[in-house]
Order: C-alpha cells, then sequence, then structure tokens
C-alpha cells in the first residue's frame, strides 16, 4: 500500500462503501483498507481504526477536499419542517431497549435502536416518518 494516503475514516460500513463509490464515480481512484477483514469481524472496528478510504498521494489532498465538500452540503432530500421550514434533521435514538437490557443484564449496552421519529435540528420539532414521506414530491 506504498504511496496511498488516507483520506477518511467510516465506522459505519455502508456510509464507508457510499463514500468510496461517490469519490470512484468523481475520477479518484481511492479503496478501502481493511475492508474484508472489517466486514468479518465487526466488533473490531472500533479497535481496528474502522474502514479507511485511501487514495493515491497525488490525488489525496483533492479527494479530502471534494468528501469534505460534499459532507457539509446539507442534505434536502427530506420533507421540510412543519415547524421552521428547514430541512435539518437527525436520526433520534431511543435509550429504551438498552436501558431495560442494561438492567436485565447488568452489562454495558453501546448501541440505541432508532426510533420512529426525525428531530428537527433548528427548532427540535419532532416528526414522524410517515410526515416526512407524505410530504415528498411523487
Amino acid at each position: 500500500m506504498t504511496g496511498l494516503r488516507e483520506i477518511a475514516t467510516f465506522y459505519d460500513p455502508e456510509e464507508a462503501h457510499v463514500a468510496a463509490g461517490f469519490m470512484n464515480a468523481n475520477g479518484f481512484h481511492v479503496s478501502l483498507a481493511d475492508n474484508e477483514m472489517l466486514m468479518q469481524s465487526p466488533t473490531h472496528r472500533v479497535a481496528l481504526g474502522g474502514f479507511r478510504l485511501m487514495a493515491p498521494a497525488h490525488e489525496a489532498l483533492e479527494a479530502r477536499d471534494l468528501l469534505r465538500e460534499v459532507r457539509k452540503t446539507p442534505n434536502k432530500a427530506s420533507a421540510p419542517c412543519p415547524n421552521c421550514n428547514e430541512n435539518d434533521f437527525r436520526r433520534v435514538k431511543s435509550l429504551w431497549f438498552p436501558a431495560i437490557f442494561l438492567l436485565l443484564m447488568g452489562a454495558v449496552v453501546p448501541f440505541a435502536t432508532n426510533s420512529s421519529y426525525l428531530k428537527c435540528r433548528k427548532c427540535k420539532t419532532r416528526v414522524t416518518k410517515n410526515f416526512a414521506a407524505s410530504m415528498e414530491a411523487p
């Protein structure tokens, strides 16, 4: 792997593969380091540094800048918030399941399940998934 530079790190395999596909579609020759091992052993993803997106040294700076620019772009795919008309939502994770599991098993649980609603980052309004799906144009 000489001549390769790390341009980003991901712990979610779907996000890593989407980023690699995006970079390849834009003409960069990127690859995911240790992809096969991390897919086979998900419990070691954090310990091994996650999925590392690698690019040739002469493309690394430009590729890193493109990826940084895309990450700053707000997501306009969802319906706007009914309260403030913004499109900046985040997924809210429910802590009930991990809390109950913690009480029953007496162990630390490092995960939470996804809830059935989104929360506007600007005004904190809760919106159900059904509302967001009904607002999308056909």
